[in-house]
């Protein structure tokens, strides 16, 4: 069945397009309906709030992308992903409400929605995507559970929330996830409750050494992309989960001519080898 009311289109009860012209103010969708597809109501500018039914399980791609004018969402219960830039742009977005049930937030769910000023995340989620809150500039409070294992590349740079942590700390670490480094010396040493360091870390950053000790279980993707200055790597745990990408360490996007420290038989000289890097035995 298609069903056209105007100023969406209703297709087998998912939302597949609209009318950005005739999308304005509070806009009520039929309790019949169970999915926004992907760019359903983009750049719906006139759009202020949306009441979306409880029969909804599914939040597309870029569903309310550029919506400027949207002010207030409250996410279904039976929706566990918030799909890649479902709100991106929605400047105005000052109110956000996540139900429990939420398990992933996706690359840049939330991207510069510069209004929003507190998020809470339920006890359910355990993943928040790279940018996904990248530019939301006035978001101050921030409730991360411990649930939460994963948290990308950029997540929340950008943000006051962000900035307020590095005022007191130049590691910021999440749930034993390094997540933002920021005005380090030269020489560092990983900080102690860092158990993982996530995607893109020190990316750009202008140390010339690290010692990544041994309780450092995991390095993730670009963790040291494009560190010009970085000559000196140790890695002391032999076990150690070292993404598998030339870029996890380099001066550029795929060179690093400095020099990579572990022991014999070690992840840190199996990296090595196979990125085509200079090793040394601890």
């Amino acid at each position: 069945m298609v069903l056209l009311m105007r100023p969406f289109l209703i297709v087998q009860h998912v939302v597949t397009s609209s009318s950005p012209e005739l999308c304005y103010g509070a806009v009520t969708l039929p309790e019949e309906v169970t999915e926004i597809g992907d760019g359903a109501f983009s750049f719906c500018r006139g759009m202020t709030s949306v009441h979306l039914p409880e029969k909804i399980t599914s939040i597309g791609k870029n569903a309310f992308l550029g919506c400027l004018n949207l002010n207030s969402v409250c996410i279904p219960e039976h929706v566990s992903v918030i799909q890649e830039s479902a709100f991106e742009y929605c400047i105005n977005l000052h109110s956000v409400t996540l139900p429990y049930g939420i398990t992933h937030i996706q690359n840049c769910a939330f991207l510069h929605c510069k209004s929003l000023r507190k998020i809470t995340f339920p006890e359910t989620v355990i993943s928040i995507a790279k940018n996904a809150f990248y530019g939301c500039r006035q978001l101050q409070q921030i409730d991360i559970p411990e649930t939460v294992s994963f948290i990308g590349h950029d997540a929340f740079q950008g943000t006051a929330w962000l900035d307020a942590q590095h005022e007191k700390n130049s590691f910021v670490v999440v749930n034993q996830q390094l997540i933002s480094a920021r005005n380090t010396e030269t020489e560092i040493v990983i900080p102690r409750e860092a158990v993982r360091i996530g995607e893109g870390t020190f990316c750009g950053n202008f140390l010339t050494s690290v010692k990544i000790p041994e309780h450092v279980k995991e390095i993730s993707r670009a963790a040291f992309c494009c560190c010009p200055n970085l000559r000196s790597v140790v890695i002391e745990n032999p076990a150690c989960e070292i993404a598998d990408s030339a870029n996890t360490f380099c001066n550029d996007f795929h060179t690093f001519t400095g020099k990579i420290f572990g022991f014999s038989g070690s992840s840190a000289e199996q990296y090595a080898e196979h990125s085509g890097y200079s090793f040394e035995t601890l």
